[in-house]
């Protein structure tokens, strides 16, 4: 088969702590048929300038130098010049497997899909070596049960990073300008234009957690957008495909359940509209959802517990976190 051209997609700001370690992991990638955009989105730091000597060693990069404007902006201007039959986002501050392209791009072809989502590796600070992983399963699924298990969070995730997606799968749709949570507002939709999703397990994308991102951030009042965000994707995608109702009405209520719990961190009397709109969806929507059959048993205790009050609610999700993250570190 031909190698088409893959574009590579990295928005740059403020990282010139990691962006090197990021860009190396592209630039040499087993699969050489790449357009490689770094796209400055107004640095204060070294990171430009790290851009441009990058652009000098590889001729396959192409560094844009913007003012700042966020993550969405960034994305966007490289996705109106790129040329690349798939396009594959990368962030700056993570790292890929060497052959995660190659890897990919043959799971397209070999099985005429259209979108391949693997798994990724979580690790802090410095990334000594590639650890290397069996791959455990590999799976095709149409694009109503790529949606089903996406609004389960189950294999297939709605991150814009780390899948390689075909290229026209994007006309028409950019990420939103000045907004968090762009990846929820365009993933889902992206999803459903695909015939055939592949899920990979195989930990090909090491992603960095830093105690200063914005999902470790406490919540302010742009977390809020997420209601609308949400709201709008559960709307559009109802209207397509009435049958995903249920799972769509399950992710709404995990997302609203878990943005109380960060209101709550912040104070009790925090955010007392979106405080209100939240209670005022799960009150609505509870008995629907406990009796879907696809709420899971911490999600029907944490339903009852908000029922119950504030109190009831916050003790039960600091347990179930508590819970959560010590499981988490058993496993690690």
């Amino acid at each position: 088969m031909s190698n088409p051209l893959v574009s590579v997609i990295i928005p740059v700001y403020n990282v010139e702590k990691y962006v090197r370690e990021a860009v190396d992991s592209i630039i040499n990638q087993t699969y050489k048929e790449l357009e490689i955009f770094l796209v400055d989105d107004g640095s204060t730091d070294s990171s430009g300038k790290i851009c441009d000597e990058y652009k000098d060693k590889d001729k396959r990069i192409v560094v844009i130098h913007k003012e700042n404007g966020g993550l969405s902006s960034a994305r966007n201007i490289a996705m109106e010049e790129m040329r690349g039959r798939y396009v594959f986002f990368h962030d700056s501050d993570d790292v890929v497997a060497n052959d995660i392209i190659e890897e990919y791009v043959k799971l397209c072809q070999n099985n005429n899909a259209d979108i391949v989502m693997g798994t990724c590796y979580e690790f802090f600070g410095e990334l000594k070596q590639y650890p290397k992983f069996e791959v455990e399963e590999i799976s095709c699924y149409s694009k109503i049960e790529a949606l089903k298990l996406m609004f389960m969070d189950e294999k297939l995730h709605h991150c814009a990073a780390g899948p390689l997606f075909k290229s026209d799968l994007w006309q028409g749709i950019r990420f939103p300008l000045g907004k968090l949570y762009e990846d929820h507002a365009t993933v889902f939709f992206v999803a459903a234009r695909a015939n055939k999703i592949v899920y990979c397990d195989d930990k090909r994308c090491f992603y960095r957690m830093r105690l200063d991102s914005i999902t470790n951030s406490n919540v302010t009042s742009r977390d809020m957008m997420l209601l609308d965000i949400n709201d709008d994707v559960a709307s559009e995608i109802i209207k397509m495909y009435p049958e995903l109702k249920p799972y769509i009405l399950r992710m709404t209520m995990v997302i609203y359940l878990k943005l109380y719990s960060r209101i709550l961190y912040v104070g009790f009397n925090a955010f007392q509209t979106e405080q209100k709109r939240i209670m005022k969806t799960i009150e609505e929507n509870s008995d629907e959802f406990i009796k879907s059959g696809l709420a899971r048993k911490q999600d029907i205790i944490k339903v009852k517990a908000a029922l119950f009050g504030k109190v009831p609610f916050w003790c039960v999700y600091k347990l179930s976190d508590s819970i959560q993250k010590t499981k988490k570190k058993m496993a690690g």
